[in-house]
């Protein structure tokens, strides 16, 4: 099973007793996929449509995904849809563990790449509405 439908199929989405459904599910569009870390976004440490979201990286797709309570799913549509709105919030090769820790006076997210060994952090700096930082260059070749 993949989601609440057999692997591969849109349509063959019949409950089965022996099965409970996931909470989220995603299409996988024909390519392989795996979830491989998840952490949830502390309320009141990034902005407010950040509370009551949980992250979770796709290893093969090298992106990180965020996914909100919105209602509205529909388990008996062809194909069925998630109660979650589900965006993408970051892309990053082969991550393979997430989880907010400690970062000046709030929490950042930590994660770590199997590709290139690292441990990285993505934190909230500030608000969106910034002012902008010019950047000149010149050349005394013309």
């Amino acid at each position: 099973m993949e989601g609440p439908c057999k692997a591969h199929s849109e349509t063959d989405c019949t409950p089965r007793a022996e099965y409970v459904d996931p909470v989220h599910w995603y299409g996988h569009n024909g390519s392989g996929a795996a979830i491989t870390g998840g952490a949830f976004v502390p309320n009141g440490v990034w902005p407010s449509e950040y509370d009551n979201s949980y992250l979770y990286a796709r290893f093969v797709q090298g992106s990180i995904h965020r996914i909100k309570l919105v209602g509205g799913g529909c388990r008996s549509c062809l194909p069925p849809t998630s109660n979650y709105a589900d965006t993408e919030f970051a892309t990053w090769p082969r991550i393979v563990d997430m989880k907010f820790g400690p970062y000046e006076n709030t929490q950042a997210l930590y994660y770590t790449n199997r590709e290139t060994n690292e441990v990285r952090r993505i934190a909230y700096v500030g608000g969106a509405n910034r002012s902008p930082v010019a950047v000149a260059e010149s050349s005394t070749d013309s």
